[in-house]
């Protein structure tokens, strides 16, 4: 048989300091618990606020990023060069014009809740659909052109259809609104009546999601706020070369007789306003003399000319009965077998160099 022997603690060994438990651990007075609840309440309430203002601030910053990429959909990088030259890209050195709503960088067929006017109204929902073509290339003016979306990096939703919303997921009241610009404010104007836009407007409602929203503070309001040069996202400096006169020279050689000849400067360029991909204007005219064995440099003249940063071909023509207009055939076709491509930006003004074999 196992026995187990306990120690004997006698009543005045029980009584001594080392076995009586202290004051100090019998526990917390209500008092105590009490002002510990209220500064862990305190804490949690700053540390809650603080988190709240960093959300709000992550969205912000999701906003003002996703207005600087759409501006790069639609302008490219101009800032950039190739080989010294600024490179031509997005949506409006493809089709040759601003988009009509935000949808239409995301794809070729969007919704009628377009605005395919320009008339800075971004709510009308009778409009028809814009008339961008697939990119593809033009025999003709020696040009790839059309739209090659999707411009915008977007990862579809979980119904399928892909949005690109503000960072606070801003939603239209209008559904038709909503699938054309996503909850954004988009408007778009075309001072000079060609449909394709002169600038555009881009904006945020703002946590409030509230157009306009005047009583507002902090990220409750519109971003960019205020009206005209304050939320335009796309100038018309930066989009498209406009001028009275633009002048381009061209060189001509002669490798065989004196050849005289009424000649003009044919310009092609992306553009969706004649119909196609591609649309042209013409130069005045210019007679010319070149020497056998020789070449001669001729400056033709653009009046008015409207036309959005892109590559840009030209072609020489003959004049017929004076004038290039109409029925006109192309000068010394045999030896220039394709038209000419340059480029043509705002930003660094005309990069051209056009040289053509007289026959």
């Amino acid at each position: 048989m196992n026995y187990i022997y306990l120690p004997f603690v006698t009543k005045d060994q029980m009584s001594s300091p080392e076995i009586k438990l202290s004051k100090s651990s019998e526990g917390f007075t209500l008092l105590e618990l009490v002002v510990v609840l209220l500064i862990l309440a305190s804490v949690a309430g700053v540390a809650l606020s603080t988190l709240g203002n960093n959300v709000e601030q992550q969205r912000f910053d999701d906003t003002r990023r996703k207005i600087k990429t759409v501006k790069q959909a639609i302008l490219g990088f101009p800032d950039r060069t190739i080989n010294g030259a600024p490179q031509i890209s997005g949506f409006v050195a493809d089709v040759g014009r601003l988009p009509k709503c935000l949808e239409e960088l995301l794809t070729i067929a969007p919704t009628v809740g377009c605005d395919p006017n320009f008339d800075g109204d971004n709510d009308i929902l009778t409009n028809t659909p814009p008339d961008a073509q697939t990119f593809a290339y033009d025999a003709t003016s020696n040009l790839w052109a059309g739209w090659r979306g999707p411009y915008l990096d977007v990862v579809a939703d979980l119904d399928g259809v892909r949005r690109f919303r503000d960072g606070w997921g801003n939603q239209a009241n209008a559904a038709a609104i909503d699938s054309a610009n996503f909850g954004w404010t988009y408007t778009s104007q075309d001072s000079d009546s060609d449909n394709d836009g002169d600038s555009l407007n881009l904006s945020s409602n703002g946590q409030n999601n509230i157009a306009d929203d005047t009583t507002g503070t902090g990220f409750e309001l519109q971003y960019p706020s205020g009206a005209g040069v304050a939320n335009t996202l796309v100038f018309a400096n930066e989009l498209k070369t406009v001028a009275a006169t633009y002048n381009v020279p061209v060189n001509f050689y002669n490798d065989g007789i004196v050849e005289t000849q009424d000649v003009c400067l044919r310009m092609y360029f992306p553009s969706t306003t004649g119909g196609g991909r591609v649309n042209s204007v013409i130069s005045t005219n210019a007679n010319i003399t070149v020497p056998e064995n020789s070449s001669f440099t001729q400056v033709f003249q653009f009046t008015n000319i409207d036309v959005a940063s892109s590559h840009v071909s030209f072609d020489v023509l003959e004049a017929t009965l004076g004038t290039c207009t109409g029925a006109s055939t192309r000068y010394a076709s045999a030896n220039n077998p394709l038209n000419q491509i340059a480029l043509l930006s705002p930003r660094t003004g005309p990069l051209l160099s056009v040289d053509w074999i007289s026959d």
